[in-house]
C-alpha cells in the first residue's frame, strides 16, 4: 500500500512551488486544501485535515507528533513567560512539561524584539517540520508537512509594519474612546 501512496501523490507532490522559510506563500491554504481534494483519497484528506485543526481527532503519527512536540514548546513558553513576569506559569500548561525543548524554547526568548522572538519561534518550528519530512518526498507524510509549513509562511506575510501600525492604530483608537489613553501616566497631553 506504501509503495501505491508514493505512486499517487507522486505527480500533486512534484508540481508544488517549494517553500522557502524566507519566502512568500506561493497561493493560500484554502488553495492548497482543494488542490489536495482532487488527489488524495478520502482517508488521507481527513488526516491532512485532522493536521491543520488540533481538535480533529487522528491517530496518525506524524500529526501526533507534531503535535507533542508543539505542546512541549508552548508549555515551556507558558513557564518563561510566567517567569517573567514573577509568577508561576503551570497554571498555562496543558500536560506535563518536559524539560527536553527548555533550552531550545530559552534560545527563543533571548532576542530584545518581539519580532526577534517571533522570528526566532517561526525558524525552530519550520526546522522541526524540516525534520519530520526527512524521509518523505511524495507522501503523505510530505504533503502534512507542507501544508503546516504553508500556514506558518501565511502567518509571516501578515506580519508586516504595516498590519502591525493598522492594528495599533485601531487599538490606541478603541482605549481613545474609552477614555484609557488620557487616565494613563503617558497619556496625550492636550
Amino acid at each position: 500500500m506504501k509503495g501505491r501512496d508514493v505512486a499517487r501523490y507522486y505527480y500533486f507532490c512534484a508540481s508544488l512551488p517549494l517553500l522557502q522559510f524566507e519566502g512568500e506563500p506561493p497561493f493560500s491554504e484554502t488553495q492548497f486544501l482543494v488542490l489536495a481534494a482532487q488527489h488524495l483519497t478520502p482517508e488521507d484528506r481527513a488526516v491532512l485535515l485532522a493536521a491543520l485543526d488540533e481538535r480533529e481527532e487522528t491517530d496518525h503519527p506524524l500529526v501526533l507528533r507534531i503535535r507533542e512536540w508543539m505542546k512541549g514548546v508552548h508549555n515551556n513558553l507558558a513557564l518563561l513567560r510566567g517567569q517573567r513576569l514573577g509568577v508561576n506559569g503551570l497554571s498555562w500548561t496543558r500536560g506535563m512539561v518536559d524539560g527536553y525543548y527548555a533550552e531550545r524554547v530559552k534560545s527563543v526568548f533571548q532576542h530584545e524584539s518581539p519580532t526577534g522572538k517571533q522570528d526566532a519561534y517561526d525558524r525552530m518550528v519550520w526546522e522541526f517540520l524540516e525534520e519530520c519530512g526527512t524521509g518523505h518526498a511524495f507522501d503523505l507524510e510530505s504533503l502534512i508537512v507542507y501544508a503546516l509549513k504553508l500556514r506558518l509562511l501565511a502567518a509571516r506575510a501578515e506580519r508586516t509594519e504595516e498590519r502591525g501600525s493598522d492594528i495599533f492604530d485601531r487599538v490606541f483608537q478603541h482605549l481613545r474612546t474609552q477614555d484609557i489613553v488620557e487616565k494613563l501616566p503617558f497619556g496625550e497631553r492636550q
